[in-house]
């Protein structure tokens, strides 16, 4: 299907395999009026230091802490979107922070029923699942969101062991980093 010249991927399910995005970056820390100002005043100086020449304050960012993706909640961002699949681990790090996707929403699929209801029943109740979660959580229609979102739902494995929870994350179409949270974003 095509949406305003973009085509969009068909959503994955269960086997989604994504290809890895980008590195996570650093970000600019500057403090206070007199470093925007390209001054500051240096312990031991007489005055304000002339600060043009210098480096840009940089903080490394945080090491990502590796989680299974069934240990993600909503509002979890995280980069290794490759590993965004059943039984799969990837980097939570803060919103803050540059990241490549965030979980939008943890769905559980229970009322299916009992048994495995099978492949294309999961499929379709995972994906308008995650469908409705991903436009209340971002705030806007997926058709024309710049944003995109990937499902991981149940295996029939995980389905006789009750665990029929499928959980939805939201990324940039484009494939760039995001920084804050998309919650409300209406991106």
């Amino acid at each position: 299907m095509s949406v305003d010249g973009r085509t969009r991927r068909a959503r994955a399910v269960a086997g989604l395999g994504v290809v890895a995005l980008l590195a996570v970056t650093g970000c600019a820390d500057y403090v206070g009026d007199d470093l925007r100002a390209g001054t500051a005043t240096v312990p031991g100086a007489d005055g304000p230091t002339d600060l043009a020449g210098a480096p840009p304050t940089t903080l490394p960012p945080p090491d990502p802490e590796a989680v299974a993706v069934t240990d993600l909640g909503p509002g979890d961002c995280f980069v290794g979107l490759e590993g965004f699949v059943p039984g799969g681990t990837v980097g939570r790090l803060p919103c803050t922070v540059a990241h490549e996707a965030e979980l939008v929403a943890v769905v559980d699929l229970a009322d299916l029923g009992a048994t495995w209801p099978g492949v294309a029943a999961v499929a379709e109740a995972a994906d308008a699942a995650c469908l409705a979660g991903f436009e209340t959580y971002v705030g806007t229609d997926w058709a024309t969101s710049a944003l995109d979102y990937a499902v991981v739902a149940p295996s029939p494995l995980d389905w006789v062991n009750a665990t029929t929870e499928v959980r939805c994350a939201g990324f940039d179409l484009g494939r760039e980093p995001l920084s804050g949270s998309v919650a409300g974003s209406g991106r």
